[in-house]
């Protein structure tokens, strides 16, 4: 009988940005796509609640996505303050 290896939890990423875009992030280094250009329509609380991850450190929020949509530092610190309640 094989055993089922438990899920890893990734960890909720810290209530900020990394200082620097990584040097494979698409958001920082390429043209916004379709949809980058219609998330930037959107108001800025919309643009502040899709913010995510780094795909490749998720220990903080992707800075190439944040610095494209405007969100700060202290946006995701709110964000996160939110979530809380």
């Amino acid at each position: 009988m094989k055993r089922i290896p438990e899920p890893v939890m990734q960890q909720r990423a810290e209530a900020r940005a990394h200082k620097v875009p990584c040097r494979h992030c698409p958001s920082a280094h390429f043209p916004p796509d379709q949809e980058s250009e219609d998330i930037l329509t959107w108001p800025h609380a919309e643009r502040v609640r899709t913010a995510f991850p780094c795909g490749w450190n998720g220990k903080r929020y992707c800075k190439g996505y944040c610095d494209q949509m405007g969100v700060s530092d202290a946006d995701l610190a709110e964000l996160h303050k939110e979530a809380q309640c």
